[in-house]
């Protein structure tokens, strides 16, 4: 989601998580006649729509762990090789090799890379400037 240059990178989960209450404050602001700027709205769409794709993926199963931790630390909303793959329209093997180079910086857990979604979204600056 691009707004006036920031970027913001939200995993299939956190989408889940905020997807009802936006579709709730929606439907609030449509009951009271009040406008929406058609860019909340298509961001709340787009929100919705990976929501949906994770849990018809499976991830959103509640048997499924969240992989965003292991003993030594957290990397709070960490993005896997595929999140970052998805995101940006390149292959998960593009991905790992951009981290075993360190040009996107992550870490290995239980043999799995994570990224921190600032890295990330700094990436595709550097990549874009």
């Amino acid at each position: 989601m691009i707004a006036r240059g920031v970027f913001v990178l939200l995993n299939g989960r956190v989408c889940s998580i905020l997807a009802g209450s936006m579709r709730a404050l929606l439907r609030d602001a449509d009951a009271q006649g009040r406008d929406v700027d058609p860019e909340v709205r298509r961001t709340i769409e787009e929100i919705e729509q990976v929501s949906a794709e994770w849990r018809a993926s499976g991830s959103g199963s509640p048997e499924v762990p969240d992989v965003t931790a292991d003993a030594e630390s957290v990397i709070v909303g960490a993005m896997t090789t595929r999140d970052v793959a998805d995101r940006y329209g390149c292959s998960e093997r593009n991905v790992r090799q951009l981290a075993a180079r360190g040009s996107l910086p992550g870490r290995r857990s239980k043999g799995a890379w994570l990224f921190d979604p600032h890295d990330v979204a700094e990436l595709l600056k550097r990549r874009t400037a």
